[in-house]
């Protein structure tokens, strides 16, 4: 084995390790790639460890969803709080066929984004921050396009302490190197990436335990399950003690009632008649779950190491995934950034004071809510330019969250309208996210990025805005996939603008149809066509405050603090006619 780096909690070489006192939260983030939330990745059988050390020990948010099911901006969202309308990264590469910048670290880098981001608000707060793993898409110590002095210094970007990035091959699980603080890399050929992050994290957890009045951000960012783009010995390489796991078991995808069946609205290419497309993703499915056993073993060992040093008392342990993924959904084989569930919700868990043990909550949360609730549980204000808000995962969250979104709405300056849906609601909480995707100019998986373009307004609301669907093929069953815990009086729907000139439009009942199979948009009453079509908008357009509530631009008079405040409930009388939506609900990049 080579010399391993290892990172201490003020970013010096250390393997000391004590016991410490109550101290200021900390906090550990495991960020997996590419891991999906519907296909049962987390379920106890493939992900053991997850489930006993943070499912029982902690929440599970049943309804978490990413903004773009993309790597690259969904990374760049969880770091600044902010949809990728707002920060502006919005591919995965670092330049189109013309040498544009449009995505990627090249973005990051050259439009500045380590100036607003968790880690800077953190450490001016008295934070260490520290970033192991994967960084972004393009990452490398010695990229071209960096400044003589960063290319000659090492690039740390601001607010991180230190930085221990995959640079090269990041997608390579046996032929991993690092760059410590923009330093030349070391390389580990012959050992597995993600044990080589799990040897880092626990040293660091170690050291940061002598130092117990120095609260930390530890964010561990492996490459698995994703597929290896420059495969030598296989598309996915899981730890040779994985290799054989699951022999002889009958180990498949599960299979609802979107498996192989064609949205003509989804741009991409299917796959051709004839396919055996259970045998094409089977093989996928197995790959990506024994990939995902050494991060199962990662994850046991990072919460051991909390409890080993005495740190359970004070710190999170996170866990999710940058981007959903399909395999088989509306035939296509393998992928992700399209609006359907499979790539848009993602798996979510949480543990650490205050958490509930055992619990799954409905509530939807989103990748941008993760650094203002970090930001809250260290006692440190949200900033203006965050669009997101701290996620109820305990009483003082959720506090926090309902004083935040009734902040973002101006009092009422006349009699109010009154609020529809169920008179027992909940209290009050975001119910509106927008998901959204544009043209990249180029190809992933296969798949032309450059047709994906689309905004969608994905809305849990206490109103029922649709009459019950009279089919009866649209349910679960519990062999086929993960579907969110439905909260009581809470009713979920997905709206979605493809941009384009046939102006194709989506709507769904995902309490009654999760597998988006019926798409209600031809039976749903103009008023909440108009309605969903002025929310998406305002969306589509938000910055700050008004991503956190739409409604305050909505109804500038106040008085209207969700969808049901201003929505009544649906009814089967009205009519359904009405203009074409304008493609202003679905506007271009920024």
């Amino acid at each position: 084995m080579g010399i391993q780096q290892t990172i201490a909690a003020d970013g010096q070489q250390s393997s000391t390790t004590a016991s410490a006192p109550t101290r200021r939260p900390s906090f550990v983030i495991i960020l997996t790639d590419d891991q999906d939330d519907l296909l049962n990745s987390t379920h106890p059988h493939f992900m053991p460890a997850l489930n006993a050390r943070l499912a029982q020990e902690g929440t599970r948010l049943s309804n978490f969803v990413v903004p773009t099911g993309f790597c690259c901006p969904a990374r760049t969202s969880l770091l600044t709080g902010r949809y990728s309308h707002c920060h502006n990264l919005t591919a995965n590469k670092n330049s189109d066929d013309k040498g544009v910048t449009v995505g990627g670290f090249r973005k990051f880098y050259e439009e500045g984004l380590d100036k607003e981001w968790v880690y800077g608000v953190l450490q001016a707060g008295g934070y260490t921050t520290h970033h192991m793993g994967k960084l972004l898409n393009g990452y490398e110590e010695n990229c071209t396009f960096m400044s003589p002095e960063h290319l000659r210094t090492g690039y740390l970007p601001r607010g991180l302490t230190t930085l221990d990035a995959l640079s090269e091959y990041i997608y390579s699980q046996y032929e991993s190197c690092w760059s410590l603080n923009g330093a030349p890399r070391v390389c580990y050929p012959g050992e597995y990436q993600t044990d080589v992050l799990r040897d880092k994290a626990v040293s660091f957890i170690r050291s940061a335990a002598a130092k117990p009045d120095q609260p930390f951000l530890l964010l561990l960012a492996p490459t698995a399950p994703h597929r290896e783009l420059n495969p030598k010995n296989g598309i996915y390489q899981p730890a040779a003690r994985h290799r054989n796991l699951y022999a002889g078991e009958q180990i498949a995808p599960p299979q609802g009632p979107n498996f192989g069946v064609e949205n003509p609205h989804i741009p991409w290419r299917t796959l051709d008649p004839g396919t055996d497309l259970l045998a094409e993703v089977s093989d996928d499915f197995l790959g990506r779950q024994r990939m995902l056993r050494a991060v199962d073993d990662m994850v046991d060992a990072v919460v051991a190491a909390v409890e080993e040093t005495g740190l359970q008392e004070s710190t999170y342990v996170f866990f999710s995934s940058d981007n959903g993924f399909h395999l088989g959904a509306f035939n296509l084989r393998f992928g992700k950034n399209t609006p359907i569930e499979e790539d848009v919700r993602i798996p979510f868990f949480a543990r650490g004071p205050g958490i509930q043990a055992g619990a799954a909550l409905p509530h939807q949360g989103n990748m941008i809510d993760i650094a203002p609730t970090l930001l809250t549980l260290a006692g440190l204000p949200v900033p203006d330019w965050m669009d997101g808000m701290p996620l109820p995962l305990t009483p003082d969250l959720a506090s926090a969250h309902e004083a935040l979104l009734r902040a973002a709405n101006p009092q009422p300056r006349g009699p109010a309208p009154q609020p529809g849906g169920s008179p027992d609601a909940p209290q009050l909480r975001r119910d509106s996210t927008i998901l959204e995707a544009w043209a990249t100019n180029g190809v992933e998986y296969g798949f032309d990025e450059s047709k994906m373009h689309f905004k969608a307004l994905r809305l849990c609301t206490t109103a029922r805005i649709l009459e019950p669907s009279l089919r009866t093929d649209l349910g679960s069953e519990a062999d086929w996939a993960a579907r969110f815990v439905v909260g009581p009086g809470l009713y979920c729907y997905k709206y979605v603008a493809w941009c384009g000139p046939q102006e194709l439009r989506d709507l769904y009942d995902l309490a009654a149809d999760p597998y988006e199979i019926d798409n209600r948009f031809s039976d749903a009453p103009a008023r909440i066509l108009d309605r969903l079509d002025a929310v998406l908008s305002v969306l589509a357009h938000c910055s700050g405050a008004s991503c956190r509530s739409p409604y305050s631009l909505l109804h500038p008079y106040g008085g209207v603090q969700d969808f049901a405040g201003g929505a009544p409930a649906a009814s089967a009388s009205e009519s359904t006619t009405r203009p074409s939506v304008q493609a202003a609900a679905a506007p271009g990049a920024p």
